[in-house]
């Protein structure tokens, strides 16, 4: 029995996230372009190495701040708390009055975890169980607890991606089921399922257009444009459009060079999309290219190049525009294969696309979702280590002095997990592989230690919406709030802005807003709040 190329992507994707820990490298091999026996192809994948490769010669400006001595007072992981379920789960689950649990019914891996904007977090497909791909699971924070939804997707998803519309729904697009092996039948459905938090239940929307394929190393991208239009990328189908009014979906080109798979993409505030790095397929050796995606043009652009080229990195967007990626693979040919040490630097790229070395990780890390902490500084759990296994590890790096820290490990290694702030100033983290390829049913919390949180009841507020906002403090004083764009009281009662802050020309319609909360001895805790403008106040 032979497959194609796309399906020998697609077969190696799937494996790598239930593989041993012997196909669990960073590296993949690259095959050659025509059909491959079935069993060649299973055995090459046994059998699979790292890669690795090029190291720039560039001088990093400016000269990185010194790693520290590892510390543990920046924070840790926790197991989540033992609860016994007696409240109403009517605004947990509709149509099942069973008690929540501590953990998933199902294990999972590559599944999406969305912060809904009542502060519920929705995690959904990504089990290798063939109906547990279908499902989606609730967290509630505030019991620190699990709940399977009795509404179900159209199909399984498992590698897809999720989009917050300004109604506050989440679409869920791209992604394949596991009920495919090994009849191998590789059709994608025309659809996206739409889950509504107001009623906990999904709905499908049939496209029409290019259908949004998610094969390939990374999982794909997807991030909300002006115009209620959501942009898609992954390695396999490149950069999409969809429009969630018709549901009609638009291939673009790719016009900045030879297309990269394994990139690492993130959105800034002001609408465009970063696609940084990545490998060459056709040569196995990582990019150093910085390219931008402008929505308002629909039009792609390198704007610059990292000091060290690199592929798998964490990534993160910030308020002034810019962007970091921290650490990642460098991968280039080796003996007719690939070869991809890990790296641990550090680079800041300005909106302008100009890159800087800042500092390093205190290990190599690769394949993992950093996230801002309300304290300043970043965190990078998880992905693999120096070895391609999966890693417990967890590093905080402090985005004002450009110091790390290693703050221990977490309860489990994890690899293809969930992530994602809550509206407590906390950080939730579910699912995953270990360096085994077995998944995990079970979640953490991490505790930044810091002296103080700002708590938010939402993270998406409308123009003009009020919200109260309170503060959590270790220490006793006074707290003085400030925000950026909203106005707040001394009590902490946030009113967004009615008007768009940017203009009623800017075409983005979600703008972040930031609030700090300041304690009399000086330690600040800075929450984000999502403002979404109806779409009619832009071009």
């Amino acid at each position: 029995m032979n497959i194609q190329v796309a399906d020998q992507k697609r077969f190696f994707s799937i494996l790598s996230t239930t593989s041993t820990d012997q196909t669990r490298k960073i590296a993949q091999t690259r095959f050659p372009k025509k059909s491959l026996n079935l069993l060649t192809l299973f055995f090459v994948l046994l059998l699979a190495t790292g890669c690795g490769g090029n190291s720039s010669t560039s001088t990093p400006s400016p000269t990185p701040t010194p790693t520290p001595t590892p510390t543990a007072s920046n924070g840790h992981f926790r197991a989540l708390k033992s609860v016994t379920a007696t409240h109403s789960l009517a605004t947990i689950r509709l149509y099942d009055t069973s008690a929540p649990t501590s953990s998933m019914t199902y294990a999972r891996s590559s599944e999406t975890v969305t912060l809904l904007a009542d502060g519920r977090v929705l995690v959904a497909g990504g089990s290798n169980d063939a109906t547990g791909t279908y499902t989606a699971e609730v967290f509630d924070p505030s019991t620190e607890t699990f709940s399977l939804l009795d509404s179900t997707m159209s199909w399984g998803r498992i590698h897809h991606c999720a989009v917050t519309l300004p109604d506050n729904r989440v679409v869920l697009v791209g992604g394949w089921a596991m009920t495919w092996l090994p009849v191998l039948s590789l059709d994608l459905p025309p659809t996206v399922d739409v889950f509504d938090p107001t009623t906990n239940t999904f709905s499908a929307q049939v496209l029409s257009g290019p259908l949004p394929d998610s094969t390939g190393a990374t999982p794909p991208q997807c991030f909300l444009l002006s115009g209620n239009r959501a942009f898609f990328y992954s390695d396999q189908s490149g950069l999409m459009i969809l429009d969630t009014n018709t549901w009609q979906t638009r291939a673009l080109p790719w016009s900045a060079g030879a297309r990269p798979v394994s990139s690492s993409v993130t959105q800034t505030p002001d609408g465009k999309v970063w696609i940084i790095g990545g490998d060459n397929p056709t040569n196995c050796t990582s990019t150093s290219d910085i390219v931008r995606f402008d929505p308002e043009t629909e039009s792609l652009s390198t704007v610059g190049q990292l000091l060290v080229a690199r592929e798998s990195a964490g990534i993160l967007p910030f308020p002034d525009n810019s962007v970091e990626v921290y650490g990642g693979t460098n991968t280039s040919p080796l003996d007719g294969g690939c070869y991809s040490p890990p790296i641990s630097s550090i680079e800041r790229i300005d909106s302008a696309g100009n890159a800087s070395k800042i500092g390093d990780l205190p290990l190599p890390k690769a394949i993992f979702t950093p996230v801002m902490l309300q304290n300043g500084k970043s965190l990078q759990v998880g992905g693999t280590d120096s070895n391609g296994y999966a890693d417990d590890t967890q590093y905080v790096f402090d985005e004002t002095t450009y110091i790390s820290g290693d703050t221990g490990n977490m309860v489990e290694e994890r690899l293809s997990y969930g992530i994602t702030p809550l509206t407590t100033g906390r950080v939730f983290i579910v699912g995953g592989n270990n360096h085994y390829g077995v998944q995990s049913n079970t979640a953490e919390i991490f505790e930044p230690d810091a002296s103080l949180y700002v708590l938010m009841p939402k993270t998406t507020v409308a123009p003009g919406e009020f919200m109260q906002l309170s503060a959590e403090s270790a220490t006793s004083g006074d707290v003085t709030w400030t925000a950026n764009y909203g106005t707040i009281t001394t009590t902490g009662g946030y009113t967004a802005p009615s008007e768009n802050p940017n203009g009623a020309a800017d075409p983005v319609t979600t703008v972040q807003d930031e609030v700090t909360a300041t304690l009399s001895t000086g330690a600040e805790a800075v929450a984000p709040i999502t403002i979404q403008f109806p779409a009619s106040t832009s071009p």
